[in-house]
C-alpha cells in the first residue's frame, strides 16, 4: 500500500493544501493575528549574516517556534485559512465556523506530519517545515472580498456545514 501523503487538512472528504506562511493574504493575517497574536514577522528567522548571529540564537528561535504553532489559535487560523483559500467565496464566519469543528489533535497531526514528509523531500526545507500550496490565479477579485481569492473559485463547494474529521 503507499504511504499517503500529508499535505493538507481533510474536511468532508476534500483535501484543503497547508497555507504557508509567506503566502498569507491580508484577511488570512488578520484571521491568524484575531485568533493567536501572531504576524509573518514571528516567524522570521535570525539573519545568519548579521553580526550578532550565534548557534544558540538559532536555536533559540526554533524553540520559539515550537511553542507559537503549539498555540491552539495558531492551528484553528491554519485549518481556518486552508478551508478558505478553497471555498473564497464563503465569508469569515462560515470559515471559522467549519474550522470550529475540525479535531484539534488530528490537525496538529497533519501539520506534524506533513512538516516530517518536507524534510524528507528536502533536508534544507525552511524552518516552517510545511509543503507549498497552489498559488492563486489572480490578484484581482470580484468576490467583494469577503475572502482570499482561489484557482478554484468556479468550484464552489457550498454544501451545508456538517461535522467534520481531518486525516484518514
Amino acid at each position: 500500500m503507499p504511504e499517503q501523503e500529508h499535505k493538507g487538512f481533510e474536511i468532508d472528504g476534500r483535501v484543503y493544501p497547508l497555507p504557508i506562511l509567506d503566502t498569507l493574504k491580508m484577511p488570512e493575517a488578520q484571521l491568524m493575528y484575531d485568533h493567536c497574536g501572531l504576524t509573518i514577522e514571528d516567524f522570521v528567522p535570525p539573519d545568519e549574516e548579521a553580526d550578532d548571529y550565534t548557534d544558540e540564537l538559532r536555536e533559540e528561535w526554533e524553540q520559539s517556534i515550537v511553542h507559537k504553532v503549539k498555540n491552539p489559535g495558531f492551528m484553528f487560523s491554519m485549518v481556518a485559512i486552508a478551508y478558505w483559500r478553497g471555498n473564497p467565496r464563503k465569508d469569515r464566519a462560515a470559515v471559522e465556523k467549519v474550522a470550529s469543528e475540525a479535531n484539534f489533535l488530528q490537525a496538529t497531526a497533519e501539520l506534524v506530519l506533513a512538516g516530517m514528509d518536507a524534510e524528507d523531500d528536502d533536508p534544507k526545507a525552511d524552518s516552517q517545515n510545511a509543503p507549498e500550496s497552489p498559488k492563486s490565479s489572480s490578484s484581482t477579485d470580484s468576490d467583494k472580498g469577503s475572502g482570499p481569492s482561489s484557482a478554484s473559485d468556479s468550484e464552489e463547494p457550498d454544501s451545508p456545514l456538517s461535522p467534520i474529521g481531518l486525516g484518514n
